[in-house]
């Protein structure tokens, strides 16, 4: 909508507007107008005068949609920027040239003091040469980084290395999202050194338990087999119960090394998705 003002006809806009009248002058500005119980309308004013400055066009633009679009886009920024920095879990920005953004969690896990040590190093620059499965972690992470861009996610397991050169198991997931009109990736990654120490001390504790248990049986079957005729009724009944019971605690041994793990970023909702 745009109209024509007389500087002589409202007197009470002349101070407002003299920079209009002053001769072809343009301006922009924008309004809050309140409406009562209503959320208020936002307005763009663009004013020009004419080369002699007797008139004024004034063009109106509703432009609340745009005010409302850019608040909730504000809102969405300070949450996620709040579950950026509060996580528990290391969370790194990165494009395929490497990180662009962390939060503090991130500093902590490798050992760095500020961002500046860590911002635009690539993920190989922070992991030993070669990863446990005998691939050198270049190649390998690069795969990763492409399969999570074509893929939308990917999720693996990793070792890095800190910044005194301590190499430590993690947990990495990989979402791809759009941020800043650009196809990124968020990197939430979990130091599972705690979780690699229980499966290790879980399957010490199968050997230790399994072993003694497979020998019990492995004896009282041979007794029961080559013996059978000259062991009594009770004797036989007695290896018996050895056999079922040494059976019965290996299958207690198989439910409790099978017991879920809990707190796999796989079983949780992926950060980036919905909006690194």
């Amino acid at each position: 909508m745009s109209f024509l003002l007389k500087a002589r006809t409202y007197p009470s806009t002349e101070r407002s507007c003299r920079g209009y009248f002053g001769g072809g002058a343009k301006e922009t500005c924008e309004l809050a107008l309140a409406r009562k119980g209503r959320s208020p309308r936002f307005l763009r004013l663009e004013a020009s005068a004419c080369e002699t400055g007797g008139n004024c066009r004034i063009a109106m633009f509703d432009i609340t949609e745009l005010k409302q679009t850019e608040q909730t886009l504000k809102e969405n920024e300070e949450k996620f920027r709040s579950i950026f920095e509060g996580s528990n879990d290391a969370i790194m920005l990165l494009t395929e040239k490497g990180y662009f953004d962390c939060n503090a969690r991130t500093l902590e896990m490798f050992g760095m003091t500020g961002k500046d040590e860590f911002l635009f190093l690539h993920p190989f620059q922070v992991s030993p040469p070669m990863q446990p499965d005998g691939r050198d972690s270049f190649t390998s992470e690069n795969e990763k980084i492409a399969m999570a861009f074509e893929r939308g996610s990917s999720h693996f397991d990793w070792v890095h290395r800190r910044k005194n050169g301590e190499d430590f198991p993690v947990e990495v997931m990989l979402s791809a999202f759009d941020y800043q009109g650009k196809r990124v990736l968020q990197a939430t990654v979990r130091d599972i050194t705690e979780r690699k120490r229980a499966e290790q001390a879980r399957h010490k504790l199968n050997d230790d338990l399994r072993t003694p248990l497979q020998a019990i049986d492995s004896f009282s079957r041979s007794l029961l087999d080559d013996y059978q005729n000259k062991l009594d009724a009770e004797g036989q009944r007695l290896l018996k119960g050895v056999r079922d019971n040494s059976q019965k605690v290996a299958e207690l041994i198989d439910g409790m090394l099978a017991f879920p793990h809990t707190g796999h970023l796989a079983q949780q909702a992926r950060p980036g998705e919905g909006d690194k």
